[in-house]
């Protein structure tokens, strides 16, 4: 536990080292390069869209569920996306529905 510790520590101080391990790590999973990288790409573009989301003050929670689908919506992936408790977004109650 202790190595795997000071790994986790180290990839924080040199963030390269943990896309290598998540290279290797879908690589052992039999995941192709290309699918990696679009992986990897996603997480980060995803990370920086919170990020800046959170910089303008958008609440976790409601909001940022909100923020989500809208995001969902535009990029035509909302039909696809399955949301906590395996619903759909057309199964969440919202004030409309309830």
């Amino acid at each position: 536990m202790a190595q795997v510790g000071a790994e986790r520590i180290a990839e924080i101080e040199n963030p390269e080292l943990a896309q290598a391990r998540i290279r290797e790590t879908y690589k052992a999973k039999g995941y192709s390069d290309s699918w990696i990288e679009k992986r990897i790409r996603g997480i980060l573009v995803r990370d920086e869209l919170t990020s800046e989301w959170k910089n303008r003050g958008v609440k976790e929670g409601k909001e940022y569920f909100l923020m989500i689908v809208i995001f969902l919506a535009i990029n035509g992936r909302l039909s696809k996306t399955k949301f906590p408790h395996n619903e759909t977004i057309f199964t969440i109650p919202t004030p409309i529905s309830n």
